[in-house]
């Protein structure tokens, strides 16, 4: 058990999160693309929120 435990960690420094899927810098990568979207999204909410009130407020003719 000694031995494996001394080799991965050897293993773990030299190549860092190309061990671990799912980590680095796709998914770096990802994360920043998602927060952006995220952002992008909250924004237009705010302008159909905003929009359905202007909207709302008007009187027909």
């Amino acid at each position: 058990m000694t031995f494996i435990t001394s080799s991965i960690s050897p293993l773990r420094r030299a190549f860092g999160s190309l061990l671990i899927p799912g980590r680095g810098r796709h998914r770096d990568e990802e994360l920043a693309r998602l927060r952006k979207e995220n952002k992008a999204l909250k924004e237009a909410n705010e302008i159909l929120k905003k929009a359905t009130v202007i909207f709302a407020n008007e009187r027909p003719r």
